[in-house]
């Protein structure tokens, strides 16, 4: 059986480090990295759904019961 990996990649832009450099909260950080184009781990599941790659059952299964 074929798998493909479902990720939540955040790319670390000069901004992002410059808050994380300076302790910036999780919240600014992720509203930046959203802001530069970042896709939740949830988002990226419901493109692989819309695109057909997989289906609603296998990421319920493989994402959600791995405790997130």
């Amino acid at each position: 059986m074929e798998r493909i990996g479902v990720y939540e990649l955040m790319v670390i832009s000069d901004e992002i480090r410059e808050l994380i450099v300076e302790r910036g909260s999780h919240e600014e950080i992720r509203k930046i990295a959203r802001a530069q184009g970042m896709r939740t781990l949830q988002e990226e599941a419901l493109r692989l759904i819309h695109d057909r790659v997989t289906t609603i059952p296998e990421v319920m299964r493989s994402i959600y019961a791995a405790g997130m």
